[in-house]
């Protein structure tokens, strides 16, 4: 017999495996024959289903170029990143880190009642609280109707109830990266970043890909395979909700915030789900350097490889902004071209960032 997790697993790395560029074949109808009789399934068949998955053909028009180390990642960029002396004082610095902290924070609490919804249900939501367009914390409805209903555990995140920031995975990754630095230095190695999880991370607490790798290193898979053995969410934006702390500590200079960001990602994460961390920290990094959005952006772009499907995603939400001035048409267009990836996949939760 294999379980439910298996079934979705298998599910989730066929989708996986379409979207990266191969040709699924008949594997589909065999997933299929193995869902209606889970419980007659042997762990024999499950491996085979697992070994066809690996064994897909590319397609021959999927033409993105998508390393996945770091040397070939450097290679296939734009452009090189710039580097600048940071001329800050050390109250200046503190003040922006302590800013991007705090940012990081308000952003966590604000989107937390209604994370996983659509556009459309919280301008519904808003509309009926008589805050559309939002301009604080999500407000409590006085009656909420079924489909609207926030969930318990995340109304003291609600106008009104805040008390202090709620423990959140979010910033659980910035606050134990802090002490992987702090613990390890400079030359910290992806290695050390999976010991530290393993200590400090409760497995229900982790989701995704994230959870895929813990469960590989306790079953005694490489760091350096926990991020690609069978694990269906390494394109999810797991790895890009890691990218602050890396930023924070290489300002003005994105590219040793890529490299920071490269060695935690490749834990968890391949391809875009790698990416999306190295843009952000890396736009983070510039940030202490530049207040040009544009510029800022440039830099971020410049951490990926060109040729990527994140790269392209960027540049098309570029042009329709450029194009329309507009963020709600900008919002349409990427929830119309790419609302099929998953709420929490890299690509559409980056061009939508």
């Amino acid at each position: 017999m294999i379980s439910k997790e298996d079934l979705q697993l298998l599910r989730d790395e066929l989708t996986q495996r379409i979207e990266e560029g191969h040709s699924p074949g008949s594997i589909a109808d065999k997933i299929s024959h193995l869902e209606k009789r889970r419980k007659e399934t042997s762990r024999d068949e499950l491996e085979e289903i697992w070994l066809g998955l690996e064994r897909l053909p590319h397609r021959t028009e999927f033409r993105h170029v998508e390393p996945s180390t770091l040397e070939e990642i450097r290679k296939a960029r734009p452009r090189q990143l710039p580097s600048t002396r940071i001329h800050l004082s050390p109250d200046q610095l503190r003040d922006k880190i302590l800013g991007a902290w705090l940012g990081r924070c308000v952003g966590c609490m604000l989107g937390r009642p209604v994370e996983g919804w659509k556009s459309g249900r919280i301008e519904r939501y808003l509309r009926l609280a008589g805050s559309y367009p939002l301009t604080n914390y999500f407000p409590k409805l006085a009656e909420e109707p079924r489909d609207l209903k926030i969930q318990p555990r995340d109304e003291r995140a609600l106008l009104g109830n805040i008390s202090g920031m709620i423990r959140d995975d979010d910033l659980d990754y910035t606050i134990l990266n802090l002490h992987i630095f702090e613990t390890y230095g400079s030359s910290f190695k992806t290695g050390e970043v999976a010991k530290e999880w393993l200590t400090h991370l409760p497995y229900l607490q982790v989701y995704t890909a994230e959870r895929v790798a813990m469960r590989n290193l306790i079953n005694g898979v490489s760091p350096f395979r926990s991020g690609s053995f069978r694990n269906p969410y390494r394109e999810w934006i797991g790895a890009r909700i890691r990218a602050d702390l890396w930023g924070y500590i290489a300002p003005g200079n994105p590219e040793i915030a890529s490299e920071y960001t490269f060695r935690d990602a490749y834990l968890s994460h391949r391809k875009n789900g790698i990416y999306a961390e190295m843009l952000v920290a890396a736009m983070i990094s510039w940030a202490f350097e530049s207040s040009d959005i544009k510029e800022v952006l440039e830099v971020g772009y410049s951490s990926i490889p060109a040729n990527s499907r994140l790269a392209r995603a960027i540049s098309r939400v570029k042009s329709w902004y450029e194009t329309h001035q507009d963020w709600q048409n900008t919002l349409q267009k990427i929830e119309d071209q790419y609302g099929s990836y998953h709420w929490i996949h890299a690509i559409n939760n980056t061009a939508i960032l």
